[in-house]
């Protein structure tokens, strides 16, 4: 055997459960929960033990149990939104209570609520003027920026639907 792996495995502790009973149907009843229960480690400790030099970022050492916690339940983040306010409107509840707070930051630039809400105000009025007319489609080419973000913004207090568009990709008109 490997001489870095025995010293790992000087430091390997396990875990131990002592159960009250001297029923054997009770005894194996927990055996075979608790091996159900760290299957996937035990699984794991094979693969360690069967090849040592495993990289590290290959073993996983957390169980179905725990990622089903991990990704269900803690990332249970389902919430309830006004079906009777728009985007917008939410936006501009938002600006009332907190105007000089940070609404969006990209790279060492940012906006305040209050910020954004005068430029995509501003734009808005200028795309009303260019005629953008209610559920109308408008086009937006941009980078992630603060500029897009306001661009968005804009196009919804006009009262249009934005749809983004890849500045990588060259459009073609017909």
């Amino acid at each position: 055997m490997d001489e870095g792996f025995k010293k790992a495995g000087e430091e390997f502790k396990v875990d131990t459960k002592t159960i009250e009973s001297t029923d054997p149907a009770a005894f194996e009843q927990n055996l075979r929960a608790a091996v159900a229960e760290n299957y996937d480690l035990i699984i794991t400790a094979t693969q360690v033990v069967n090849n040592p030099n495993i990289a590290i970022h290959d073993i996983d050492l957390t169980t179905t149990q725990e990622k089903t916690q991990i990704l269900e339940h803690f990332n249970d983040s389902m919430a309830e939104y006004p079906m009777d306010k728009t985007i917008h409107g939410l936006f501009e509840e938002q600006v009332a209570r907190t105007p000089e707070h940070v609404a969006v930051v990209f790279e060492d630039q940012h906006l305040t609520y209050q910020a954004l809400n005068e430029k995509a105000n501003q734009l808005a009025r200028t795309l009303k003027a260019k005629g953008i007319q209610n559920d109308q489609l408008v086009g937006i080419i941009a980078d992630r920026s603060l500029d897009m973000v306001v661009g968005i913004l804009a196009i919804l207090k006009a009262g249009g639907a934005y749809v983004p568009i890849d500045p990588r990709r060259r459009c073609r008109a017909g």
